[in-house]
């Protein structure tokens, strides 16, 4: 335990912290060490911290910032907003902030309000930030006790039972909780003997809100019967991260011996690699798969029902297509397919230019790259016509001796199922010329080759994301 009301064994313990969560690389490479600031104790606390660091010459010539996240979600958020400027100027830290909106359509997407808030502040943390940046949150040993309780009221597994990470990758840079180890008596002794001004928000007090509710009733009885608990839930934690840890690394040899691989749309997984690994184990795969991806995990009931639809062997190649949330799955050429049901390609325009990549929308980009010679393509106007499959009953490849109906080309294409409906016919005065990325026409290829303003290409149809 550290002295009470230490700020420099504080500021000591927060840059040995440091360094033994990160690597010496990733250390180096740091250029901005940033302080989520809220402005309320915590994260003013370890704002003082690590002005104590810069002042001891412990940053290098690495630039302390804050940043503070202004939700509008008081009265007082402005107020707030003007406290951490002052706090910053008489610190000398330079300060970047922003007001963000939470439109009830966001809230609704995002699961809830403290959601959809979490979602837009991460979005401003990381708009400040470049590569290599890290960014210190003030999360402490409370936090790990209230996080633990909540996520044990949600029958969380050992994942969540991990509770807060000390350290994790954002998509630019990486967030660090130097303090996550300390119990928040430990801040209040610094905040109290440096005399601190904070803000604190009311709705802290509003027991409705379950988190309060365990923070204010609680944590307190607990502690009193208890006295050492959250170091013992700690502990817990640890245990549950290290678990995790080991059954990741498990799960990452798993999907590679079950060959998950990224598809035209979303991903899929070897049915007949799977169909060797018991249910519970196939579950854990999936659910697994599709986290690494950032997808919204199945319920068990949904699992149930895929493992009966799509899972079970010997059933052929079912026609099945399912839904869970937002993502869709269906059994393709021996794999299990998923993939975001939103992201479908949208209608597409009656024209293209080909000079330049035409966005589809929802992520979907139909362009064309000039090849040599000697290269497959095909000769492409400056202007052509898309269509859909619909238009046409047979086609003939380039090679093929006969032509044969859309159906069998398509089907031979190894084209998912979902996917016919929306490939781009592409045509010239009528001619077909090319079929998405997936044929060019035995006759369509060379029919363009004469005019002027032609190029010879390889068509790209792709998804983005």
């Amino acid at each position: 335990m550290l002295t009470k009301g230490s700020i420099e064994e504080l500021s000591q313990h927060c840059i040995d912290t440091l360094q033994a969560l990160l690597s010496e690389s990733q250390w180096r490479e740091c250029s901005n060490l940033c302080i989520a600031y809220s402005g309320g104790l915590d994260s003013s606390v370890l704002l003082h911290a690590a002005v104590g660091l810069r002042n001891e010459g412990l940053l290098g010539d690495r630039v302390l910032k804050a940043i503070h996240v202004n939700h509008g979600l008081s009265e007082l958020a402005d107020s707030w907003a003007s406290h951490c400027q002052a706090q910053c100027q008489e610190l000398g830290v330079e300060l970047c902030q922003q007001k963000v909106a939470l439109s009830e359509s966001t809230i609704k997407t995002a699961g809830g309000l403290e959601a959809a808030a979490r979602a837009a502040r991460y979005q401003v943390f990381e708009q400040f930030m470049i590569d290599g940046d890290v960014l210190l949150q003030a999360h402490h040993q409370d936090d790990q006790s209230e996080t633990l309780l909540l996520r044990l009221m949600r029958g969380a597994g050992p994942k969540g039972l991990a509770s807060i990470p000390a350290v994790r990758s954002l998509s630019v840079g990486l967030l660090a909780r130097p303090l996550l180890d300390l119990p928040r008596q430990q801040l209040e002794g610094c905040a109290e003997a440096l005399n601190l001004a904070w803000v604190e928000d009311p709705s802290n007090q509003d027991n409705r809100i379950d988190r309060n509710f365990l923070r204010n009733q609680v944590l307190p009885l607990l502690h009193e019967r208890w006295p050492n608990f959250q170091e013992r839930w700690a502990a817990s934690s640890r245990l549950c991260a290290e678990s995790e840890a080991q059954l990741q690394l498990y799960q990452e040899q798993q999907l590679a011996a079950c060959d998950w691989r990224a598809e035209r749309l979303g991903f899929s997984l070897c049915l007949q690699r799977i169909s060797v690994l018991g249910r519970a184990e196939q579950f854990q795969l999936i659910r697994a798969s599709m986290q690494h991806v950032g997808f919204a995990m199945p319920s068990r009931a949904f699992l149930a029902e895929l493992d009966e639809q799509l899972l079970r062997p010997k059933r052929g190649d079912s026609e099945a297509l399912l839904h869970s949330g937002a993502c869709s799955f269906a059994h393709h050429q021996g794999r299990l397919h998923y993939w975001p049901r939103s992201e479908l390609p949208s209608l597409l325009p009656d024209s293209w230019n080909t000079n330049t990549a035409l966005d589809l929308g929802k992520g979907w980009q139909l362009l064309a790259e000039e090849v040599p010679l000697e290269e497959p393509g095909v000769w492409l106007p400056e202007t052509v016509d898309l269509h859909y499959r619909n238009r046409f009953k047979r086609a003939k490849p380039k090679g093929r001796r006969h032509s044969q109906t859309i159906k069998k080309l398509l089907q031979e294409a190894k084209l998912e199922a979902w996917l016919r409906a929306h490939v781009p016919f592409i045509t010239w005065q009528d001619k077909l010329l090319a079929v998405g990325d997936l044929w060019v026409e035995q006759e369509g290829r060379v029919y363009c080759q004469s005019m002027a303003e032609s190029r010879y290409c390889r068509v790209i149809w792709r998804h983005l994301g």
